[in-house]
């Protein structure tokens, strides 16, 4: 999570499993309401609940073990209750990981340079016994006696691992999409002949979740092309064809969430843009959230003195929680500061999340979740014009990175050097939260976000 503001045409999805129906609400705009449940005091030693079930799709964990990339030469495997951990050393230099219940894969080179070749190995995992409850860790051994070879990379042009089943492997390679099928070890570019937007990150034309990792259900991903259009690719297929023309029209912000049926994202225009439901099977899409509905909120609330600073905002959906949407409202405004500093350079503009919530069946009961905003200032503390700077812009608070179990989990900024950052755990269903700190038990959760540097 080195990087929070992306500004081009990327998308993020957040993957949510644990989806309850959704049920019928008066429309209407609340600002003192919270439906995430009461307002609590934040309770240091309240614990999260050990053996929460993530609710996204299998990168790193299988029902027995969680898996981590240490970066040089190996992972770090973890019993799912964070309580054991294991180092494996796979005699590679180590780039992504991806985990199934019966094989470890990984890109892995004998050499550290970018420019050697490097090689998709998978490396089988053995069961060791059998659970005797819910609630006890599974156990598996690795042994690289076994690994096999997959397929030749290039290191300075390998990506990232895109989705892996019992059938293919999907990853990003020499800007495009490839296809490894299992059975016969071919290799196949999948887009051949579009030519994808650029930007900075692994998967520049992926719609992504909010730790950057990219969008994929039932085989199904989305991307964009170089000039702007959207397109579904079924990995399974191999088949890409343009998404409906209402997001081709609308245009989508990052960190786009999704349900058993639908996609969930806020339209890219600033300051103007709503929130659109995407059916997945249908192809269809519909608004839900007008953008005015959203700045009407907004002026009623006046979070960060939105009036006063004439702040522009830019929505990001985050995730579904028993039926309503969650929504990060990211608030834009100049910073009065206008001298250089020591390096010469101006400083930029401020940034600052919210969250707002409303019913995902049909956006009705638009909320603003004061409560869990205020998890992303640090103990409370409201610093309007933050001291630390990252680049030529300012933070001034952190964001909603996702859902664990009834825990939304959100930082207080954006970057991890920050003496100011920190992760916290908030309750939905009670409101209570606490600042998760590196020693504490549920510690290791936060390796299913993909975080390894806290």
């Amino acid at each position: 999570m080195k990087q929070k503001r992306i500004k081009t045409i990327a998308a993020s999805l957040i993957l949510v499993m644990s989806i309850c129906s959704a049920c019928g609400q008066e429309n209407k705009m609340t600002v003192s309401e919270n439906a995430s449940g009461p307002a609590v005091q934040d309770e240091p030693s309240a614990p999260a609940k050990t053996a929460l079930t993530p609710g996204y799709y299998p990168r790193y964990y299988n029902d027995r073990c969680l898996y981590v990339s240490d970066w040089e030469t190996g992972v770090y495997q973890y019993s799912l209750d964070g309580k054991n951990e294991t180092h494996i050393d796979l005699d590679d230099n180590i780039g992504g990981i991806w985990v199934t219940d019966e094989w470890l894969y990984y890109i892995g080179s004998s050499d550290d340079s970018a420019e050697e070749s490097g090689t998709i190995w998978r490396v089988p995992l053995k069961k060791q016994g059998e659970k005797t409850a819910p609630d006890e860790p599974g156990k598996e051994t690795v042994s690289t006696k076994n690994k096999e070879k997959m397929a030749d990379v290039e290191l300075g042009k390998w990506g990232d691992f895109l989705n892996v089943t019992d059938t293919y492997v999907a990853y990003t390679y020499k800007k495009s999409i490839c296809r490894l099928d299992l059975k016969n070890k071919k290799v196949k570019n999948i887009t051949e002949g579009i030519k994808f937007a650029a930007a900075n990150s692994h998967f520049p034309h992926m719609m992504t979740d909010a730790t950057l990792n990219p969008y994929v259900k039932n085989d199904l991903s989305f991307f964009y092309d170089k000039q702007g259009k959207l397109y579904r690719l079924d990995l399974k297929k191999g088949v890409c064809k343009q998404a409906d023309p209402l997001l081709q029209k609308n245009g989508v912000a990052s960190r786009i969430c999704s349900d058993e049926e639908h996609l969930y994202f806020g339209t890219s225009e600033i300051s103007e843009g709503g929130i659109t439901r995407y059916d997945i099977e249908s192809n269809t899409a519909e608004n839900i959230v007008p953008g005015t509905d959203i700045e009407n909120l907004l002026k009623e609330a006046d979070p960060w003195n939105y009036k006063e600073n004439s702040a522009d905002w830019i929505a990001y959906t985050s995730f579904v929680y028993n039926g309503r949407l969650y929504m990060s409202i990211e608030l834009m405004w100049e910073n009065e500061e206008d001298e250089p500093d020591e390096e010469g350079a101006i400083p930029g503009p401020h940034y600052a999340d919210l969250v707002i919530s409303c019913q995902a069946e049909d956006g009705s009961g638009l909320t603003y979740e004061k409560e869990l905003s205020e998890c992303m200032y640090r103990e409370g503390e409201q610093f309007l014009h933050g001291d630390f700077d990252h680049g030529n812009w300012f933070d001034e608070t952190g964001y909603v990175r996702g859902l664990i179990g009834n825990y939304a989990i959100v930082t207080t900024t954006a970057n991890e050097e920050s003496d100011k950052f920190a992760w916290v755990f908030y309750d939905l269903e009670t409101g209570r939260h606490h600042t998760v700190k590196s020693g504490d038990d549920e510690r290791y959760l936060l390796y299913y976000f993909g975080d390894t540097d806290y």
